[in-house]
């Protein structure tokens, strides 16, 4: 109880209860509860707002690296068929040497023809080729 609302005697001892202002105190109490109560919801929805913009840019997140991860998975196999189609050409380049009978790929070449040599045998692998892996003529 309320000791404002108690009407006390002469010596102090409780006499009366003022119950014409129980409502009105009463009122004023439901009403600072229902404002605690409205704060608390909107401090609620704003947080559940927050939630739903996190979750989205979680989602987005997410996605972004999951296409970086494919990015870099098509880049190193890529990477791995350049570095393939370098050994086989190497290879070929190898196979070819002017040690072993093959092409003559140097700068006298031109004089060798000039006085009267054979012609140079060169290998000619166009852009197409090298992107196929190096086999077409």
């Amino acid at each position: 109880m309320n000791p404002d609302l108690v009407v006390r005697d002469k010596e102090g001892k409780p006499y009366s209860v003022r119950y014409d202002q129980v409502n009105a105190m009463l009122l004023n109490e439901f009403i600072k509860e229902r404002k605690t109560v409205e704060g608390r919801q909107e401090t609620i929805a704003q947080l559940k707002s927050d939630a739903t913009k996190q979750e989205a840019a979680r989602i987005e997140l997410k996605s972004t690296v999951a296409q970086q991860e494919k990015a870099m998975e098509v880049l190193t196999a890529q990477l791995k068929e350049q570095a393939a189609q370098i050994q086989r050409v190497s290879a070929q380049l190898a196979a070819a040497s002017p040690s072993r009978g093959g092409p003559e790929l140097n700068k006298f070449a031109k004089g060798r023809i000039c006085r009267g040599g054979p012609a140079p045998q060169t290998v000619c692998l166009p852009a197409v080729a090298l992107r196929e892996g190096g086999n077409n003529p």
